[in-house]
């Protein structure tokens, strides 16, 4: 039985490999057992995350193959950044997003590093910035593959007149696709942080422009290891507002932790919260 946080939302749930970057790294579990264990626990689709776009084309087939056979769809992501990356890494990512065939949702960075402590893009950066977005974004259409870039070091509007942010990039481009992650607009990481009512009023703004979310929290402006009540912003009313798109892409990703365990049970809290359930502890 497929996991659901709300019955208007047809796509299911997601669950972000980038979660479990550390497990897998350290060899506690390998990508196969993750990939079993999201479609046995009811996600629909993981977002398999690639940071540095290392991933061969062989391995990927490899890994649509075995997906195809749990009936779990993936979606692509990696890290580069787009302002100062190399356009043949980026090539290199939608080819490989392409493995998973037309329809698939590739998760981008812009430039956090180049916003990050300024709160926001001089008109200079997004001047570069968007000339590169424009152009990639094109290229990803050619493949049927959507490119969504999510905000992480990047604010809701820039500081002041003279800095840019989401609002103003998404304005100047109105092909551009993002996804929406509020905790990293209210994580203390981001200069500016906003009430969850401007978060809110930036997802109606741009509803047709957000067809992808990451969940995860923050109380008091601190990342938390899963989601709870009374965050920074309320994720229930979040899923609610978000429901007007039924296709919309909901993904789990909770931060990085280094123990299975310790993350199944941040997973299984997470979860009982959001589908109203109890749960008991994991061993």
């Amino acid at each position: 039985m497929r996991l659901s946080f709300n019955n208007k939302i047809k796509t299911g749930v997601g669950l972000a490999s980038n979660s479990y970057k550390q497990i897998l790294q350290s060899g506690e579990i390998t990508l196969r057992e993750l990939l079993i264990w999201a479609s046995g626990r009811g996600f629909a689709w993981v977002e398999l995350r690639d940071p540095e776009v290392n991933y061969q084309p062989a391995e990927l087939v490899r890994i649509r193959e075995f997906a195809d056979k749990l009936d779990l769809r993936i979606h692509y992501a990696w890290d580069t950044e787009v302002i100062f990356g190399e356009k043949e890494v980026f090539e290199r990512g939608i080819a490989n997003a392409a493995v998973f065939g037309s329809g698939t949702y590739c998760r981008v960075v812009l430039s956090p590093k180049t916003c990050a402590g300024k709160g926001g893009y001089s008109d200079k950066e997004a001047d570069e910035l968007l000339e590169k977005v424009e152009d990639y974004t094109a290229q990803a259409e050619t493949f049927g593959i959507s490119l969504c870039f999510e905000n992480s070091s990047e604010t809701i509007s820039g500081k002041g007149k003279n800095l840019l942010g989401m609002n103003e990039l998404l304005t100047r481009f109105p092909k551009m696709l993002s996804v929406l992650d509020a905790a990293n607009f209210t994580n203390k990481t981001t200069v500016i942080n906003p009430s969850a009512a401007e978060v809110f009023a930036y997802y109606k703004r741009f509803t047709g422009r957000i067809p992808y979310v990451h969940l995860k929290s923050t109380k008091e402006h601190f990342l938390l290891n899963q989601i709870v009540a009374d965050g920074d912003v309320n994720v229930l009313s979040l899923l609610d507002l978000i429901t007007v798109n039924e296709k919309i892409l909901v993904a789990l990703e909770l931060p990085q932790q280094s123990g299975w365990r310790q993350l199944t049970n941040s997973v299984e809290e997470s979860l009982s919260y959001l589908m109203g359930t109890e749960i008991t502890g994991i061993t």
